[in-house]
């Protein structure tokens, strides 16, 4: 008990520092509702995947407002 405890607290503080994570909350109840390590790891790893989604959707949003600014490219370069 005292290990899933102790996994539970550190998924939890590692989807917390998630930086791309909208939807923390709903994570961080998976992860308390969970009955055992390995699901606890599936969520931390379902969670860590979305972030890293979220981050490369964010990535490319900023890279192609980046592109529509330059005015001294061509519309079929910046596509």
């Amino acid at each position: 008990a005292k290990k899933l405890s102790d996994a539970k607290a550190t998924a939890v503080s590692e989807i917390n520092g998630l930086k791309f994570l909208s939807d923390k909350h709903s994570f961080t109840d998976r992860v308390n509702e969970a009955g055992s390590i390995n699901a606890v790891a599936s969520i931390l790893s379902e969670a860590k995947a979305q972030d890293a989604a979220n981050e490369l959707r964010t990535a490319k949003d900023t890279a192609l407002a980046t592109a529509k600014g330059y005015t001294h490219v061509s519309d079929k370069i910046k596509t």
